[in-house]
């Protein structure tokens, strides 16, 4: 499965997030080759994961 980076916004951010102080306006989720769902909440943080995420998935296959 492949990495995706998707931007939240308003009723779309997890409850769990919706509720911290400050609200964040934005959310990048990220979902990992293996289905695991992170989040961050800056593109750069996003992106940075997503390339580490991708990294860490062409190391594993290689070692299989």
């Amino acid at each position: 499965m492949a990495i995706s980076v998707k931007k939240l916004s308003g009723e779309e951010i997890p409850e769990h997030l919706r509720a911290e102080d400050p609200v964040p306006d934005v959310v990048f989720q990220v979902e990992g080759a293996d289905g695991q769902i992170h989040h961050r909440r800056t593109d750069v943080e996003a992106a940075a994961l997503a390339v580490e995420l991708s990294e860490q998935e062409k190391s594993d296959s290689h070692n299989a």
